[in-house]
């Protein structure tokens, strides 16, 4: 009875290397499934976004005729995807944002965009089927125009939002000054933060 009792014991001790070692594991193996679900989860909708937006260039340029082939909503939107590209751009060589990041950001938002129609529109297929309508099949063989302009607003609105946050900007900008401050300088910075914080505490 009291060997059982001490092997239930050091089954139950923290201090014990079995008990660790089987902490360690399951913490790992949790981060690695984490890192697993969120990778397919990015590369999900990166490809989507890819599929997308590969098939709205392919409608722009279906019948291969130049600028004669574009329609004035497409130029509308070629004149607003070339000015919102320019100010992504812009702001995100004032950051330290990685060129990777530059790329996957608007892709990513323009994958989310994708999901939440697609979540939208079968919800209007389960409608139809439970009322045994035919509203989406109506819907997409009329409304070609307004398919194409919520494609586009969400494509520009991707790019708008994927700008980085303001807290980079400014560490980025103020990086070269800090560096170039005297001592004297950065520890009344420092005794101001100080104060500054015990004011937020109080």
């Amino acid at each position: 009875m009291e060997s059982e009792s001490q092997t239930k014991s050091n089954w139950v001790n923290k201090n014990s290397p079995l008990f660790h070692f089987i902490y360690e594991a399951d913490w790992a193996l949790g981060r690695l499934i984490a890192i697993i679900l969120r990778s397919c989860l990015f590369l999900a909708l990166l490809i989507l976004a890819l599929i997308f937006l590969v098939a709205e260039i392919y409608n722009i340029i279906e019948y291969r005729e130049g600028l004669a082939d574009i329609s004035t909503l497409e130029a509308v939107f070629v004149v607003f995807l070339i000015v919102l590209v320019k100010r992504y751009l812009v702001y995100t060589k004032k950051t330290g944002l990685r060129w990777w990041d530059k790329i996957t950001t608007p892709l990513i938002w323009f994958g989310k965009f994708v999901l939440i129609v697609w979540f939208a529109v079968s919800i209007i297929a389960f409608a139809d089927l439970v009322k045994e309508t035919d509203f989406l099949r109506w819907a997409l063989l009329r409304s070609e125009h307004y398919s194409q302009i919520v494609a586009f607003t969400c494509i520009l609105l991707s790019l708008y939002i994927s700008v980085p946050s303001k807290k980079q900007r400014i560490k980025i900008a103020c990086k070269g000054t800090e560096n170039n401050m005297e001592p004297q300088s950065k520890s009344t910075i420092t005794l101001q933060e100080k104060s500054d914080q015990t004011m937020q505490d109080i």
